[in-house]
Order: structure tokens, then sequence, then C-alpha cells
């Protein structure tokens, strides 16, 4: 009966063990998922500005050309 109940015990903690590594898994994967959202974000807003300031040095060396 002890080693019984010591197996069912054990499946137990083995099942819960197992909840707990899927819902680690699955937040792991999200928080993942976000991360890449965010530089995706922050990659489009850098090159946006990266071209604005291009455009803006195109400027300004056009009219340093024309002086």
């Amino acid at each position: 009966v002890v080693q019984s109940l010591r197996q069912l015990l054990e499946q137990d903690f083995n099942k819960k063990i197992e909840l707990i590594k899927a819902e680690f898994q699955l937040e792991f994967a999200k928080i993942r998922d976000r991360m890449a959202e965010e530089v995706t974000r922050a990659m489009a807003q850098i090159a946006q500005e990266l071209s604005q300031v291009q455009d803006h040095l195109s400027q300004v060396y056009s009219k340093l050309e024309q002086t």
C-alpha cells in the first residue's frame, strides 16, 4: 500500500513537473515572439530615421554645392 501511494505521488509529481515545463516553454515562446516584434519595430524606426537623415544630408550637400 505504501509503495502504491509512493508511486501515485511520484506520478502526480512528474505530471506537475511536466505541466510546469510546458507552461515555462509557452511563456518563453511568448517572450521570444514579443522580443522579435520589438526588434522588428525598432529596426523599422531606425531605417526610417536613417532615411530622413540621408535626405537631410543630401539637401545640405546640395545647398553647399550651390554656394
